[in-house]
Formats: C-alpha cells, structure tokens, sequence
C-alpha cells in the first residue's frame, strides 16, 4: 500500500450569517457582566480545560506540519465564547439561528441546481452537488442539516407546534436536496430517536444490518469500505512517529485509490495521530458528563455522519455545543 501528501478538501465555505449571528453573540456577553459568570466559568472548567488541552496540540501539530491555522478557527471562537458567554444570550438566539440556518441551506440549494442543465443532472446526478456555499459539496450541507435539526430538536420549547412542524419539514427538504443518503439518514435516525427510544433501537438494529446492501448498493458506500481497508494498511506501515502524531490536517490522500480520509476516526488518527484523537474524545466525554441526555440528540445522528463524511468542526457545530451548554445553565 502507499500512502502520500495532499492538501485534502477544504471545508471552509463559512456561512456570512452566521459568523456575523456568533460575533453579536459575543460583544452582547462581553457587555452582560454578572456576578453569576464567575459561577458558570466554574463550572465549565470540566469542558474549557480538555477543551483548552485539545487546542493546543491542535496548534503544535499544525505547527509541525506546516499547516498554519487551519481548522482552528472555529475552535479558538468555541472556547472564547465558553468562558465569556452570558446562557442568556445564546438561549434568546435559537430560533433566529434555526431560521438563519435554513435560509442559507435554501440559498445552497438554489446555487447548486441553478449552476447546472437538466441534463447533466440526468447524466450524472453528482454534479448537484457541487458548488456548496459550505464546503466542497453538498455533503458538508448535509451535515449543516443535520446540525441544524439537532440545534431545532434542543430549541422546541421556544416555537410554537404548527412552527416548529413547518421548520422540521423544510429542514427535511433542504436535507432531500443536498443528496447526501448519510444525511437524510441521520437526520431519520434523529427524529425516531427524538420520538421513541424503543423505536429507535429497532431502527438502528435494523439500519446496522441492512447498511451493506445498503452501502455496496451505492459507489459511494464502496469507497468508505476501500477508506478502511487503506486505513487497516496505513496502521501496519505507518512508523510509529506518524500513529502517534499523524500528518496534519487535510494533509494526507491515500494514494493507491486518490482519496482524503473521509471518515471521522480515519481523519482523527490519520491527521493527528493517537495522541490528538485521545485529547478530541476526551473532550467530548467531558462534554457529555456535562450535557447528558441533551448531547446525545446530537451524538447519535452525527455517530452514524461520521461513518461517511464530516468536518471535523463547522459554525453551526460551535454554535451547538455552545446551546447544549446554556441549557445546563
């Protein structure tokens, strides 16, 4: 097997709106100053300092590798705005975010298909999919649905019934369009998780023994498939200096089939090593040990994501670990 270099996907392509919805967030919280803001920084200290552990390896590899301060971004924002942030202020902005969200997948949507004929859709139905306002396809917008539906399924106390059914259902559309099958299945996965949690545990047995007919039926699938098999290669080759620090982020293709490490664990291993995917699970135990059951509506959907594609970080995704923590507090 060989293995080489490249520069990867960049998965950039951050939402305008939403960036500018994050710094209002933050000049709001800076100017809430409360005697209540030392009490919450307290206790987030199980959150901030894995958080902190993390980013400051991500820094270092990045720094070995050469790779500058790419993907970080949205990681210094997560903990800038975890230590100031006023709960307050994020829990009023749910239902602007949900609706900011969805415009900008509606406008992804219309770009997409207005870019190409109809026949070039019938002929090959991928081209669709590019030309993503966020990332370098609709993928990365299937994951922003996603995202988006966990955001709106921890946001329901604030809209009414027959709001929070017209939101779900345009969410539902939105993710049809961005034709990505891992999408649409998660967000399924969600809302029978979301309704009935014995359902939900028939429909995952169901999915996890159906998923390879379902995977070998699509070429997509086939690839996460030959993803794990080069991966299974690169663990028996890769000197040890490599397992434990890996080679920087987006910069890695497996060779022998021109493919980026799509998978999530394949990306934490391959890009940071042993030592970074310790530091990024653990602080998503820790996150968890904070959050509970309201982390999981977002755990189980992107679970079965990450076994086809995701970013490792994204706006939205920032904005939701933020939410999760304002409704503990």
């Amino acid at each position: 097997m060989m293995y080489g270099f490249g520069l990867g996907w960049a998965w950039g392509g951050l939402s305008i709106a939403l960036t500018l919805v994050s710094f209002s967030l933050l000049v709001h919280s800076i100017f809430m100053i409360s005697a209540r803001r030392t009490i919450y920084l307290y206790r987030r200290i199980i959150i901030v300092v894995p958080l902190s552990l993390w980013i400051i390896y991500y820094c270092f590899n990045n720094y070995i590798n050469d790779r500058g301060l790419e993907g970080l971004v949205w990681w210094f924002i997560l903990i800038f705005f975890m230590v100031v942030l006023n709960p307050r202020v994020i829990k009023k902005s749910n239902r602007t975010v949900v609706l900011l969200s969805l415009l900008s997948l509606f406008f992804d949507a219309i770009i997409r298909f207005m870019s190409v004929d109809l026949d070039s859709i019938l002929n090959n139905y991928y081209v669709v999919k590019q030309n993503a306002i966020f990332g370098v396809d609709s993928n990365v917008s299937g994951v922003v649905c996603v995202v988006t539906g966990c955001l709106l399924v921890l946001a329901k106390p604030k809209f009414s019934k027959l709001s929070y059914f017209l939101h779900m259902v345009a969410l539902g559309l939105l993710t049809i369009l961005t034709l990505s099958k891992a999408a649409v299945i998660s967000l399924f996965i969600l809302l029978i998780y979301v309704f009935s949690y014995r359902l939900f545990l028939l429909v995952v047995i169901l999915v996890l023994l159906t998923s390879p007919l379902i995977i070998t039926g699509f070429e997509s699938g086939l690839t996460k498939f030959q993803i794990l098999y080069e991966f299974k290669e690169y663990l028996i080759e890769a000197s040890g200096r490599e397992l434990l620090l890996g080679f920087g982020v987006n910069n890695f293709i497996f060779s022998e089939i021109d493919l980026n490490p799509h998978v999530l664990l394949v990306q934490l291993v391959v890009y940071f090593g042993f030592i970074g995917s310790l530091l990024y699970f653990t602080f998503w135990v820790c996150l968890f040990v904070y959050c509970r059951r309201r982390l999981m509506v977002f755990l189980v959907p992107y679970t079965f994501l990450s076994l086809s594609f995701t970013p490792i970080m994204l706006p939205i995704m920032c904005y939701l670990i933020l939410t999760m923590i304002a409704s503990e507090e």
